[in-house]
């Protein structure tokens, strides 16, 4: 029995061929990297744009937060200005009625200056009162003011 030799062809080794099955071989490799490519440049696209969403997100909330402390620091000062100019009205008032109890001849005098003089200060204390209220209402409402809008604007 003779045993049947297997003849390769020369042409079987050739660079072409070599490189031909390789690149054969190569083909669903190069579709992989091409979805993967594909994915990475998705995936980036994504993330730029959940960077800015959160990039903005940041910026409104920082404006927020400094117009918030603007008109906090407004009130503050408006409220503050006033209640000095109560208390430098209030010391004049004093010092002037001690000024005229010192040219009082009788105590019945004495007695009705002091009853003018509180009744001016409770009227005048009660006005004040008021004022500093409303000035406080109002600056509470423009402290929160931004609060609301930049809410309303999400909603």
């Amino acid at each position: 029995m003779a045993i049947a030799k297997k003849t390769v062809a020369a042409d079987t080794f050739s660079p072409e061929t070599v490189t031909k099955s390789f690149e054969t071989a190569a083909e669903p490799l190069k579709a992989v990297q091409e979805n993967v490519r594909v994915l990475a440049e998705k995936t980036l696209e994504q993330a730029r744009t959940q960077y800015a969403t959160i990039k903005k997100a940041a910026v409104d909330a920082t404006g927020t937060v400094e117009s918030t402390f603007g008109a906090f620091n407004n009130g503050l000062i408006a409220l503050n200005t006033q209640a000095l100019e109560a208390l430098r009205a209030n010391a004049n008032a004093t010092f002037d009625h001690f000024t005229k109890l010192q040219g009082v001849k009788s105590l019945a005098e004495a007695i009705e200056l002091n009853a003018a003089h509180a009744r001016a200060q409770m009227e005048t204390i009660t006005a004040q009162t008021k004022q500093l209220q409303t000035l406080a209402q109002k600056a509470a409402n423009d402290t929160v003011a931004p609060v609301k809008a930049a809410m309303n604007a999400k909603a």
